[in-house]
């Protein structure tokens, strides 16, 4: 019987196929995986944003409108979204016939320290009441 010996190009021929074999269990290790988890997330609450009038009070006259300016703030480092914006206004009597708009934009993205305006428009319709008498507020609502 014949003793075998161990030489460079064997232990060549054996690393190779090693390797080979080994790779190949890897590949269908990674083809044929599956698995499945859960996982948790949690966002921020909404810091809330900020909104002014932007500019003087427009005079508003029987007849005509004006547009009221708002700017919406954010102070947080992070985009905050609203979306549903309307405006509400609050005038001396209801005779006066004041109306608002819809808001424009209605929904936006408030860039992190940053702002957005929003454009309300003011109307006054015709009234036989005394014009002196009315005053009228608008609110924006984010």
């Amino acid at each position: 019987m014949r003793k075998f010996k161990f030489t460079k190009k064997a232990a060549a021929i054996g690393l190779a196929f090693g390797v080979a074999l080994g790779a190949g269990g890897i590949a269908a290790a990674w083809l044929t995986s599956s698995g499945s988890g859960t996982g948790t997330a949690t966002t921020a609450a909404a810091a809330g944003l900020t909104v002014t009038q932007t500019g003087a009070t427009p005079a508003v006259v029987v007849g005509s409108s004006a547009t009221v300016n708002f700017t919406v703030a954010n102070s947080t480092g992070y985009s905050e979204h609203f979306t549903g914006a309307s405006a509400t206004v609050v005038q001396s009597t209801t005779s006066c016939g004041f109306t608002v708009t819809t808001p424009s934009p209605t929904a936006a993205i408030v860039p992190a320290h940053g702002t957005t305006t929003v454009h309300v428009k003011l109307s006054e319709a015709t009234t036989t009441i005394t014009q002196s008498a009315c005053t009228a507020v608008v609110h924006l609502h984010v």
